[in-house]
């Protein structure tokens, strides 16, 4: 076994190995090293382990990240919730964290930080307070509704369908979905990820993506980013206007989202991640998603403790309250630019 680094001409071959394992995601997809080299000018590291007939065993996408204070770190990757090691088996695994750790120390970074789901190493350290959130879609959207929505949340849809809301499914309306993000983000106080970005996404995954907004008449107020790979569907962006609230077109725009993953055959609704028992976490909870533990781990080189990335202790809660105060166009342009330097996003 040993492990080399990627070269296009493995560029087939890399997502043919990740296709065709029933447990390869999309966030491990090759295409995703050209988004983050383009958009943000990142190195990457991008492993496969060999064995003696030539044949991948595992992979592992690192991006070497720099902060504003110019420190290093090695993460598996940026703004995706889990990408870490995929391998076939045990000696895969530990050839790939042995190389990465080896990396590690050569680039002297602060710590190397491999994002898991359900997927522990005994050998480094870890949280446990992200989870991601799985709705399993049950065949039909009618069984959903009976045996996986609360009641409460079946009444909030018939609310929202009530106010007579539009629902489209098109990238057409990229443009909205992107400001009602990058409004959402600021009134969080959460520097907004780039136009480039998302775009980038949508060129490179062209099948694999779409887009839902929520219409008030002609106004989007709700919009939705949507992956879908193999049998899963997933959200990692989800946003809606806050002063639209009472027209409830979250509520509306997850009910359409899953109706969608049931209508055209997927078997599970990725929620994206979530930090256990807070808002986010208890409205997911209410469609009937369930937890699993998104196991963020560091081999930690020059530091001596692992970062806080909390939703409930955060340490950036001045910086939070100070950015939401800054006008929107100014966040928007700051934005974009400050996010490559922020390697706990």
């Amino acid at each position: 076994m040993k492990v080399i680094l990627y070269t296009d001409e493995y560029k087939k071959r890399w997502d043919e190995f990740i296709t065709t394992q029933c447990d390869g995601s999309f966030h491990h997809l090759i295409g995703w090293k050209s988004i983050l080299e383009d958009v943000f000018h990142y190195k990457s590291y991008y492993l496969m382990a060999i064995d003696d007939g030539g044949q991948i065993r595992g992979v592992l996408p690192l991006c070497l990240m720099k902060d504003i204070f110019q420190r290093r770190f090695l993460i598996s990757i940026p703004f995706l919730n889990y990408a870490g090691i995929f391998a076939l088996d045990e000696v895969s695994e530990f050839t790939l964290l042995s190389k990465a750790i080896a990396i590690a120390k050569e680039l002297n970074v602060q710590y190397l930080q491999i994002k898991q789901l359900a997927k522990r190493f005994d050998n480094l350290k870890g949280t446990d307070t992200h989870v991601a959130m799985f709705l399993k879609l049950n065949q039909s959207a009618e069984n959903v509704w009976q045996n996986s929505l609360k009641a409460k949340t079946r009444n909030q849809v018939r609310k929202s369908q009530k106010y007579g809301l539009n629902v489209l499914f098109s990238k057409d309306y990229f443009d909205q979905f992107y400001d009602i993000y990058t409004t959402n983000m600021r009134r969080l106080g959460t520097p907004v990820l780039p136009r480039k970005y998302f775009s980038g996404i949508l060129d490179i995954f062209p099948i694999n993506t779409d887009i839902l907004t929520i219409w008030k008449e002609k106004k989007a107020i709700a919009g939705m980013f949507l992956f879908k790979y193999k049998n899963c569907i997933s959200d990692p962006w989800a946003a809606s206007l806050w002063e639209y609230n009472k027209y409830c077109p979250n509520n509306l725009m997850y009910w359409e989202a899953i109706q969608y993953g049931c209508n055209n055959g997927f078997e599970f609704f990725d929620m994206g991640r979530s930090t256990i028992n807070t808002g986010t976490f208890n409205f997911k909870k209410q469609w009937g998603a369930v937890p699993l533990m998104l196991d963020y781990q560091y081999y930690l080189n020059k530091t001596k403790e692992m970062p806080l990335v909390d939703a409930v202790n955060n340490k950036y809660v001045p910086a939070i309250r100070i950015w939401k105060k800054i006008p929107l166009r100014l966040t928007n342009a700051i934005g974009p630019k400050l996010v490559k330097y922020l390697p706990e996003y």
